[in-house]
């Protein structure tokens, strides 16, 4: 389930008011360096306080420039967050989630597909409403509330889920365990990157090669051409078109031209992208 995850450091990034908040982001570290040293580790924590966006866009460009180097890290966002505007920095600005997004493509490419992103954030899963099967994915994982959350949650969770991940080596287990973890409100959510892409094109698939919904684009065609064409021709183009785009989006969303190796560790992803098309075709309700 969890392909090839790798990293070598901590990062969190705080960004929390002077008044009534508690720095959570600093108390983890605290809390989960002892147990890295007697888990016999070498792998350093490392706490970033940030008041704004222009900052924190900065601390992933320097993330990035050191992951280019083999240094890559897990990074853990702490601030406050919503639905619509995004992360909400200590300085009162607001960072979208879109503009976040963007931020962590070229840290996650960097890393070569391997960036967990973990935001103690309200409603930080909100972040996978900017992935599509257009554009490189920005994460290989996120791991964030779906809701408002509390402080004491947040500090409670994630000390018990760096405990087990470093304790037990086991990635899927510990996020898992903290996924099962009840909430007053919401509850975590895990997205795994290849999870999503296969919902992503599922969606894809059933909503834009359709011959209901193709239909339309076909009469859109046939009268730009000016029947130079004929229907039944465009029609062969379409599912031609239709294959060849869905693959196309699989490179570029896993990258495979900047992190090759992605082929190979997500072949199953687009192994199972192959059969879909090949179901989905038998029923002859598709462009496919």
């Amino acid at each position: 389930m969890y392909s090839g995850f790798s990293f070598s450091k901590v990062v969190i990034i705080q960004s929390l008011g002077a008044d009534g908040d508690i720095p959570t982001g600093r108390l983890i570290a605290e809390y989960i360096e002892p147990v890295i040293k007697e888990n016999e580790f070498d792998i350093p924590v490392e706490v970033i306080d940030c008041e704004s966006p222009e900052e924190f866009i900065e601390t992933l460009k320097e993330l990035t420039a050191k992951a280019i180097l083999g240094d890559c890290p897990l990074v853990h966002v702490d601030c406050h967050g919503d639905f619509e505007a995004g992360l909400s920095f200590s300085n009162g600005s607001d960072l979208e989630w879109q503009a976040v997004a963007s931020a962590l493509t070229s840290l996650n490419i960097a890393t070569r597909f391997n960036l967990l992103a973990i935001f103690s954030a309200c409603f930080g899963f909100y972040f996978t409403e900017t992935m599509g099967i257009t554009k490189p994915a920005p994460c290989w994982c996120l791991v964030a509330p779906c809701s408002a959350i509390k402080q004491d949650e947040i500090l409670n969770n994630l000390r018990t889920f760096y405990e087990e991940l470093f304790s037990t080596k086991d990635i899927g287990l510990s996020i898992q365990n903290l996924v099962n973890t009840e909430l007053q409100h919401g509850a975590w959510i895990c997205s795994l990157t290849e999870e999503l892409f296969d919902r992503l094109t599922e969606d894809y698939l059933v909503k834009h090669c359709s011959k209901e919904s193709g239909k339309l684009r076909l009469d859109e065609f046939m009268e730009k051409t000016k029947n130079k064409v004929t229907r039944k021709e465009m029609k062969v183009n379409f599912r031609e078109q239709n294959r060849t785009r869905l693959f196309e989006y699989f490179d570029l969303y896993f990258s495979t031209r900047l992190v090759p190796e992605n082929k190979s560790r997500f072949k199953k992803v687009r192994h199972r992208l192959a059969t879909r098309i090949k179901t989905l075709k038998a029923t002859k309700k598709y462009y496919l």
